[in-house]
């Protein structure tokens, strides 16, 4: 490294010789270079010294694996609600086949999470199969609206509706068993999913 240590430099020559054993009278010394070659030599002498070691033992100890599940739906209200007023829960109302039914979705106002938007709403009623009116953000525009607005100061909460017609499907019977709607958002935490 050039702080510690020293070098020296030599000039070396190296050469090839053949001995005249004939004494064809061509000098006194029998002795004659064939070729030779001048070096020059460097030599460096560090006093820093490296160093190896081997067959260190390891041994890798097995994942230990931890299953962990943030769910914020204890954060979240859903409820039938009016596209005019979308705060203020519906109830005790009933529905015709045509008629839109409004599901309101929105946080509990305790600067957990916030809606961000409706992924998932499925409308179950027994006897019949499940319909999805959103899938995967997905939707038929003919038959559901969705949209979010963001709340007035003094609340600041955000509320996502999805607007869905009551379809014939769900009226089959002449008294028609209740509907069970179901589905997912997206939230955000401090501004992230």
């Amino acid at each position: 490294d050039g702080t510690r240590g020293g070098w020296v430099q030599a000039c070396i020559e190296t050469y090839l010789q053949f001995t005249d054993k004939l004494n064809l009278n061509n000098n006194d010394d029998p002795v004659e270079k064939v070729t030779f070659k001048n070096n020059v030599l460097n030599i460096s002498v560090s006093l820093t010294a490296s160093y190896d070691l081997d067959q260190v033992n390891l041994d890798r100890r097995g994942v230990t694996e931890l299953e962990v599940n943030l769910d914020y739906s204890d954060f979240i209200d859903a409820y039938e609600c009016e596209e005019d007023n979308p705060y203020l829960q519906v109830t005790e109302k009933t529905y015709s086949q045509g008629e839109e039914i409004t599901i309101c979705v929105t946080d509990q106002n305790g600067g957990i999470v916030q809606v961000e938007e409706i992924v998932d709403l499925v409308v179950a009623q027994e006897g019949i199969s499940d319909y999805n009116f959103v899938m995967n953000t997905l939707y038929n525009s003919e038959i559901t609206t969705l949209a979010c607005v963001n709340g007035d100061t003094a609340s600041g909460r955000r509320v996502c509706f999805a607007k869905i017609l009551a379809l014939g499907r769900f009226f089959k019977s002449e008294t028609p068993k209740d509907l069970t709607i179901s589905g997912s958002v997206y939230v955000v935490r401090d501004g992230r999913r």
